[in-house]
């Protein structure tokens, strides 16, 4: 390369993992696995291709004017590769590490921040394609530290798949919104996301967290993470029967160590599921309370779905228009989200703070009581959503809104109750077991 040294490295022989980062060199080719044992790897030149060898090592510090073609790059400590010419993760590379990248990224393979949670810094575009694969790691709030980013001073393009894992649980239950990228500006979506949490069986990524969302900003990507208190298994935001139920079904508890997860009650992260376990379902004095940590709801307009149906664990209810002014309204339905069958006739309402027995009412804001809406010992499912209302304006449209409906649960037995009947019913399945 106009008479420059280009640089082959073959065998695994950590002497070849460093050369002199002298600007005569020309390519720096790979053909081979170097390991550093601990070291560090040092490159320099025009082009850099290690897609014919892996490169592990502590520290990795590049310096090309040409182009770096990433084939298995993995740092233990920090990144700091700058690319005149632009850095391409191939389709089976991974790029790992954490520190600065100087010059484009074109992601088609794997690019992972960091050893656990890390901080990838680009200085300038980043665009995943779609092949490409964006893992993320969450331990905590704060970036870097405790759980994964990418900062791109340019803009983003995204598509291929973003994975998440909850490797800690976080500081306090409840929402939190985890900054996954930032940008100048955010472009395109991932084609791939986790699924979402629909308190039934799916949306848990790791140690009581459920994911429940990504929200594309013009300058950033955020996860909504829901960090769940130890003794709700399936992330509905209370602790009661079902839960005992789903641990009951996983066979998990006092089988020993085993592949088990906060789903089948390993609540304190330590493999198993056993009498600790159910101690921390005990510290959070949250067992049959009802909802917890219920997720804040914005003031909106009609039609987009604000107004909150509020259930009670005693069977009564309060209807919450958060802000919104109803100059007339009349309650269509209430389902069961998870089999679309209507549960109550609209008839069946009654607003107690006019003490009217109809639905249609005129200037309705606030927060309204709807008095008993269910026996509160009947085998009602949880989640129950779907409050539908046709609202009607000053000018005499008619809009449905799509309502939520919070904590519609029955109430539970007691959590003495229940835990007994959890060691009771271990004891006898161990029983007929043997």
């Amino acid at each position: 390369s106009s008479g420059a040294l280009d640089v082959t490295l073959i065998a695994n022989d950590p002497a070849q993992a460093a050369h002199d980062s002298d600007p005569g060199f020309g390519d720096v080719i790979l053909q081979g696995p170097i390991d550093t044992f601990g070291g560090n790897f040092n490159s320099a030149g025009v082009n850099f291709d290690n897609s014919g060898g892996p490169v592990l090592a502590d520290q990795v510090t590049m310096n090309h004017t040409g182009s770096v073609l990433i084939g298995d790059l993995v740092s233990a400590g920090t990144l700091n590769i700058t690319a005149g010419g632009g850095v391409q993760i191939t389709g089976v590379g991974t790029l790992a590490g954490s520190g600065t990248i100087n010059g484009n990224v074109v992601n088609s393979g794997t690019l992972s921040p960091g050893n656990l949670a890390g901080l990838v810094d680009i200085v300038g575009n980043y665009t995943q394609g779609g092949a490409g694969l964006l893992p993320i790691e969450i331990g905590g709030l704060l970036p870097g530290t405790e759980h994964d980013q990418i900062n791109a001073t340019g803009t983003t393009t995204l598509d291929g798949a973003l994975t998440l894992q909850g490797t800690e649980m976080l500081p306090s239950f409840g929402d939190s919104p985890i900054t996954i990228l930032t940008a100048s500006a955010v472009g395109g979506t991932f084609a791939s996301v986790p699924p979402l949490n629909n308190g039934v069986d799916q949306g848990h990524i790791g140690r009581g967290q459920f994911f429940e969302g990504i929200n594309y900003n013009p300058t950033s990507v955020v996860g909504d993470i829901f960090q769940a208190a130890a003794g709700d298994t399936n992330g509905n935001r209370q602790i009661d029967n079902f839960d005992i139920v789903l641990i009951l079904n996983a066979n998990s508890f006092g089988a020993g160590f085993g592949p088990w997860d906060w789903t089948q009650g390993d609540f304190d992260g330590d493999g198993d599921v056993d009498n600790f376990d159910i101690v921390e379902i005990l510290n959070t004095n949250l067992f049959g309370t009802g909802p917890y940590a219920l997720p804040a709801v914005d003031p909106g307009q009609p039609g987009d779905g604000v107004v909150d149906l509020i259930v009670h664990p005693d069977g009564t209810a309060q209807l919450d228009t958060n802000g919104l002014t109803l100059d007339s309204f009349i309650l269509e339905s209430l389902t069961n989200s998870f089999t679309g069958a209507a549960l109550l006739p609209p008839t069946f309402f009654q607003i107690n703070n006019t003490g009217e027995a109809s639905v249609s009412f005129i200037s309705l804001t606030g927060l309204w009581d709807l008095g008993q809406l269910f026996d509160p010992l009947s085998d009602l499912p949880p989640n129950l959503e779907d409050l539908n209302i046709f609202y009607t304006d000053a000018d005499g449209g008619t809009t449905l809104l799509e309502g939520n409906c919070i904590g519609c649960v029955p109430e539970p037995s007691s959590l003495v109750l229940a835990i007994l009947a959890l060691l009771g019913l271990v004891a006898c399945h161990r029983r007929r077991r043997a």
